[in-house]
């Protein structure tokens, strides 16, 4: 066997030397003969030589290689450079003159030359250097192409100047725009598209810049709104063209803009999408803190705040008494329902409100094909505001399926079928509560227009949009109000996806005929910074990769008190610690009403719960295994939280 493969190998070294020597007889090619005015090289897998080129860039395993001006065939459609993949570093130094023989190949997308069969010698032809191809206002263009315009210059030196469109990502890119502005997710599917629906060309203005890619120094807090000026060589990667840069300045702001003080008399309702506020997240202690901060000193700490993705009712709590260690003028009443996912839906209320009700919509709904129709469903809360008369407003939390696999030729029409559903479901919630004060809220995962698969938000609303493959139903009239849209179109966005700024967390309403809308902020400080910063509690920067939203009213009836803080109580709570089989949990009450105690244990999970009505209450645990657990007490106006200890039985 071992003399079969050496056989082997010794055959197919000797077929690559045959023809290697055979295609040196042949004559050299320019770069751009073996670029070709496509997205793939004429001579793929064919060996190549190169006529004499010139270097214009060092890697740490390739180099780039260009024609020398008097050679270029001055096609605009064809590419002069090309990138020379060794798998070591090169002895080579820019400026030098090669000749270089080897297999072309496409690697995610990139036409590049080696390392198989790869032959490199220097030549001592004094070349003279290409100028940069120039990044700007027009170049690249906002044409959607099959053969996009940067494809032509792959390979080739550039130069720019560029605003950054997002933060840097986890594998050090950053999307620019030459253009020196944002680029915004616009309706439709992402070109080509499909016959008769909205098409969006995907923004091929956004280039993106690998800084340390060529081993120029790397930071990793460049966020948004960044100013980058430089010059290198044009990458391809996948559907990427990056450039890795020989010179670089960046000029890379912290961004923080948090929403203006809520008049005295105004009700903020807020939501976020915490992200990462689980269980399983290992740095849970620093980014309940950062949360915290940014609920503050960004939201201005709302009187009501809508929270998704929100890990266990323990961290709900955890995230209430993390608020008041640093503002204890803050006190919140946590509200949480577990649903169909490992993340959830919650609120925190300010204790001044009353908790009238609070609905889970669609636990058990299912779909057709028996899935069920909600993993997070939506959470209706009912509040009792103290005017005179008292004013209910309800308070939708949404947090719907996201765009993951719409696309997909197997998987995406069940997305899009689920995706209409829970719009089809929430739509419906809506129109029964039309006649009150309502507010519906969240990470809708939809843009305020059509994708071009399902239109989410022209469903719930009511208003027909650019239409989408799945047709809307008529459900929702009077239509409900998209106040996130009514902002400039500089402010539509709490999101950034490949180098595109999205707007997927809204905040709805029907007129409110109680309220005044004063305004809608969202808190700049999440979405356009980079997740470095998550290391540091200190800073309420990217607590999140969502931006929060502050929704800001005015009850049209005279207020009775200012900020009673109703959750200040004389409830009180009796057990020994540790506590054993045979000890009780008494329980006295200030009012009696539909309080509940509910006991966690060290993970967040629950593991029993109890409904109180009465002023006094006693009882005691089932059987459990012994360890650290946590009471709650929690009901209209109040709550508390307690430390207990389980000892062996």
């Amino acid at each position: 066997m071992p003399f079969k493969r050496l056989k082997i190998i010794i055959l197919v070294s000797f077929f690559q030397v045959l023809t290697l020597a055979a295609f040196a007889q042949s004559a050299p090619l320019h770069i751009w003969e073996i670029q070709g005015n496509g997205t793939q090289s004429p001579v793929l897998h064919q060996i190549v030589t190169t006529r004499v080129s010139i270097v214009t860039a060092v890697g740490s395993n390739c180099f780039f290689i260009q024609s020398p001006p008097q050679a270029s065939d001055h096609d605009p459609l064809t590419s002069d450079g090309v990138k020379v993949f060794t798998g070591f570093r090169p002895g080579l130094s820019v400026g030098q003159s090669v000749v270089v023989t080897g297999i072309v190949q496409e690697y995610e997308t990139m036409t590049q030359i080696g390392p198989n069969a790869l032959s490199i010698r220097v030549d001592t032809s004094q070349l003279e250097m290409p100028q940069p191809i120039v990044f700007s206002d027009s170049f690249p263009g906002d044409l959607a192409m099959e053969v996009p315009a940067l494809e032509a210059i792959e390979g080739m030196r550039v130069s720019f100047s560029a605003l950054s469109t997002a933060p840097i990502t986890a594998n050090n890119r950053i999307p620019v725009s030459a253009r020196m502005r944002r680029s915004f997710r616009e309706p439709g599917i992402r070109h080509p598209g499909m016959s008769d629906l909205p098409v969006w060309d995907g923004n091929p203005e956004v280039f993106w810049v690998a800084p340390n890619a060529l081993g120029l120094p790397l930071d990793r807090f460049v966020g948004a709104h960044a100013t980058l000026k430089g010059s290198g060589v044009l990458q391809a990667e996948g559907s990427r063209y990056v450039i890795w840069p020989q010179t670089l300045d960046i000029a890379a702001p912290t961004l923080f803009e948090p929403v203006a003080a809520p008049e005295e008399k105004a009700l903020t309702v807020g939501s976020l999408n915490a992200v990462l506020l689980r269980e399983d997240n290992f740095f849970l202690d620093d980014n309940l803190v950062k949360t915290a901060r940014y609920i503050i000193a960004g939201m201005r700490a709302p009187k009501v705040i809508a929270l998704q993705e929100i890990g266990n009712a323990y961290i709900l709590d955890r995230l209430a008494a993390t608020l008041r260690s640093l503002d204890p003028n803050l006190n919140y009443q946590p509200v949480f329902r577990s649903g169909n996912d490992n993340i959830h839906l919650a609120f925190l209320v300010d204790a001044a409100l009353k908790i009238v009700e609070v609905q889970q919509i669609g636990l058990s709904e299912r779909l057709d094909n028996g899935q069920l129709l909600h993993d997070r469903p939506p959470l209706l809360l009912e509040l009792e505001l103290p005017t005179d008369p008292a004013t209910r407003l309800f308070v939708l939390n949404v947090h719907l399926r996201s765009l993951i696999n719409v696309d997909h030729p197997e998987l995406g029409a069940q997305v899009r079928n689920k995706r209409h559903a829970q719009g089809l479901s929430v739509a419906r919630v809506v129109q029964n509560y039309h006649g009150q004060n309502l507010v519906v809220l969240g990470d809708f995962n939809a843009y305020a227009f059509t994708d071009g698969y399902v239109d989410v938000l022209g469903q719930i609303t009511g208003r027909d949009g650019l239409g989408a493959l799945v047709p809307m139903e008529p459900i929702v009239y009077p239509y409900l109000n998209n106040l996130s849209a009514s902002l400039p179109d500089s402010q539509q966005y709490s999101y950034n996806y490949e180098g595109n700024a999205e707007l997927l967390d809204h905040c709805l309403s029907n007129d409110l005929p109680d309220f005044r809308v004063i305004r809608l902020q969202y808190a700049r400080g999440n979405a356009d910074n980079a997740w470095d910063h998550l290391k540091d509690p200190s800073t309420p920067y990217r607590s999140s990769d969502h931006d929060g939203l502050v929704l800001f009213l005015e009850p049209l009836r005279p207020i009775l008190s200012s900020t009673t803080n109703v959750n200040r109580t004389n409830t009180r709570v009796f057990f020994p610690n540790p506590f054993g089989a045979d000890d009780d949990i008494r329980i006295f009450f200030e009012r009696s009403g539909n309080n509940n105690a509910l006991l966690f244990n060290a993970a967040g999970q629950l593991v029993f719960h109890r409904s109180l009505k009465g002023k006094q209450e006693v009882f005691q645990l089932p059987e459990l295994p012994a360890g650290l657990y946590f009471l709650r007490i929690s009901g209209p106006g109040q709550f508390m939280t307690k430390k207990l200890i389980l000892r062996q039985q």
